[in-house]
Formats: C-alpha cells, structure tokens, sequence
C-alpha cells in the first residue's frame, strides 16, 4: 500500500508529504481497530519496520456489535452515512449523541441508534465515527 507523510519530525527518515510504500509483515491481532506490523521501504532503499493502527469506524469489531453480534461494515451503509452527512443531518444527529451520552449513567453503545432503515444505518455509522 502506498502511505503519504503528512507530518514529519526532524528525526525521521521521511520528509512531510513523501509517498512510501509499505508491505504488511504480520497482523498483530485486532483490537478495536486493526494492527499491522509493515515495512517501509526509504527513498534510499533501506527497510524500518513500523506498527500501523487503523483508526475507522469501518473496522472496529468489537464497536460493531448489534445484538451480541458482528455487523460487518456494507456498502450500503456507507451509500447511507454520506447521504446523511451531504444532507447536514450529522451536526444535529452528534449534538443529540453527546446529549444522550452526557444524560446516562453508562456509556450508550452505538447499536442503540440503529433501526432498520437507510436512516438508522446512517445514524449507527455516525454514532461510530
């Protein structure tokens, strides 16, 4: 895969917006999001070794329980959380998540705001994200 440097340090071998590939060595085990450890290759052809964490509500298996069970992110449901993002319906839909959030005692898991509709795709995306 190709990775683009969007902040570098003084340190780094990778100077801010160079290209590099990257080569996934091994999967170290999914915790909320997925974890790889890869291999990049530097302008000079030496090889560092990193960890790569996907930080994407597509991924988070253990967020993406309905039910007690897996709910594997769909096309469709991505067609729908656009939609519901172009449609401005996002502002309004995390002002009543933190609402929600800040009113209970618990931590309300996203699956509470799905339904089976486009809608309540959209909104268990959102909640997610």
């Amino acid at each position: 895969m190709q990775l683009q440097i969007l902040w570098s340090s003084s340190y780094s071998p990778f100077s801010q917006s160079d290209t590099v590939a990257a080569v996934v060595r091994k999967t170290l085990g999914t915790t909320m999001s997925p974890v790889r450890e890869v291999a990049l290759t530097t302008q000079s052809g030496s090889e560092l070794r990193a960890i790569l964490k996907l930080y994407d509500r597509r991924f988070g298996v253990y967020l993406r329980q309905v039910g007690g069970k897996f709910a594997p992110h769909r096309e469709v449901d991505e067609i729908a959380f656009q939609s519901f993002v172009r449609q401005g319906k996002m502002s309004p839909f995390l002002q009543r998540l933190a609402h929600d959030n800040k009113t209970s005692d618990i931590a309300l898991p996203a699956s509470r705001y799905r339904e089976r509709t486009p809608e309540g795709h959209a909104r268990f995306e959102a909640a997610l994200w």
